[in-house]
């Protein structure tokens, strides 16, 4: 398993995504492990809300993280 970014990291590699330099940007974006649950993320710039809609039941809202970056955070998943 994969040690989470810190959140330093997660910013510089969002600021590389939101200005299109990213070589890599499903290393950030989507599904990824973070402690004891899980971070989703996505970029869509032209997005006034996301909400994600897990295949395990319920709805979590995404909260705008950077120029267009959107992240939720599950926790125990």
């Amino acid at each position: 398993m994969r040690k989470p970014m810190g959140r330093d990291q997660v910013d510089a590699e969002l600021r590389r995504i939101v200005s299109l330099t990213h070589p890599d940007p499903h290393s950030v974006l989507g599904v990824h492990e973070d402690g004891d649950g899980v971070v989703v993320r996505t970029f869509r710039p032209d997005a006034e809300a996301i909400t994600v809609q897990p295949d395990f039941g319920g709805a979590f809202p995404m909260q705008h993280r950077l120029g267009g970056v959107w992240e939720a955070r599950l926790n125990g998943r």
